[in-house]
């Protein structure tokens, strides 16, 4: 028995008097493993791309949201998520089997995160926070919160202000008075003449002369 030269391989029993030829990794496949003389040569596909029926053909990947539908790819439903390239749909995580909520909800490539719940200790009944307060998302609502806090109470104010400017308008006026005219002096009666003038004694005198004259 002598090898099988380069490029040929055989694997089979002593009894075999031929080689086979190494197979070829072309098109979408790659080399993973080289021909030698006992064993024949293994391909697979190329990055992007996964192996189907034993790596007789190649298909796209299924990127994280998908999930592996035979030689094609489908969206996870609702519910579900994926993260992983050529992974499986697997269904979100319920955090209320864990007496905990959901802090924020998953997608198609995220799980729910679920976050611990604090009691009320005012009531027992009352529903239930998470605490989140700590991370990014408890501070994003708990800003969100602050700020509807302000504009609603400058919201109270402005129509509080409207409210009395309106009311103030409506109520009733007073009457225009008259405008006064121009000022005009008041011109008091001119004194009559005393019947009992006072005279100079001279004036007298010459009175009574030119009577008896």
């Amino acid at each position: 028995c002598v090898p099988c030269p380069k490029g040929a391989f055989s694997d089979k029993t002593s009894t075999s008097r031929s080689c086979d030829r190494c197979t070829e990794c072309t098109g979408y496949f790659v080399l993973k493993s080289s021909c030698t003389s006992s064993s024949n040569a293994i391909c697979t596909c190329k990055p992007g791309y996964r192996c189907i029926n034993g790596c007789e053909k190649c298909a796209k990947d299924c990127v994280p949201g998908q999930e592996i539908q035979g030689k094609d790819c489908s969206n996870c439903p609702d519910g579900k998520f994926n993260n992983i390239t050529n992974g499986r749909c697997r269904p979100w995580t319920n955090c209320t089997e864990s007496d905990m909520i959901v802090a924020t909800k998953g997608s198609k490539t995220t799980d729910n995160v679920c976050a611990p719940l604090v009691r009320s200790t005012i009531s027992p009944t009352r529903a239930i926070i998470p605490d989140v307060a700590g991370g990014f998302h408890g501070k994003l609502a708990l800003s969100i919160a602050l700020i509807a806090v302000a504009a609603l109470f400058l919201l109270c104010i402005v129509m509080t202000i409207g409210i009395i400017i309106a009311l103030s308008k409506r109520k009733k006026k007073p009457k225009d008075m008259e405008p006064v005219g121009p000022f005009k002096p008041i011109l008091l009666p001119e004194e009559e003449e005393d019947a009992c003038s006072y005279h100079l004694p001279e004036e007298e005198q010459s009175s009574r002369t030119d009577s008896q004259t």
